[in-house]
């Protein structure tokens, strides 16, 4: 019982650690934010709408959607339409994109 309580706790205490590392994305995404979150974010809702339209009609259709733009509404959009996480060290939510799969 008292090894299984001591491994519960080792990777408890693991997985804690591992979730307060920021990843390297996210540390450039807040360093070089969106120069205007009002613009990227203009610019990705107007990408979304567009991608809705051309999605409900036949036939081929394509959207471009970057990091910035997308990080943009997350810094202006998020806490105006959602409510704000209540969890201590969630803040300034940033995405990244891979090129490589």
């Amino acid at each position: 019982m008292l090894a299984i309580l001591v491994l519960t706790s080792l990777c408890s205490r693991c997985l804690l650690t591992e979730t307060r590392i920021a990843p390297a994305f996210y540390k450039q995404a807040t360093l070089l934010s969106h120069p205007d979150p009002e613009v990227g974010s203009y610019r990705l809702k107007a990408n979304v709408t567009k991608l809705q339209r051309d999605a409900s009609k036949p036939g081929s259709w394509e959207a471009r959607l970057n990091e910035d733009d997308i990080s943009a509404w997350l810094i202006q959009q998020l806490p105006l339409q959602f409510k704000q996480p209540k969890h201590p060290g969630v803040s300034a939510p940033r995405i990244g994109i891979q090129q490589n799969f």
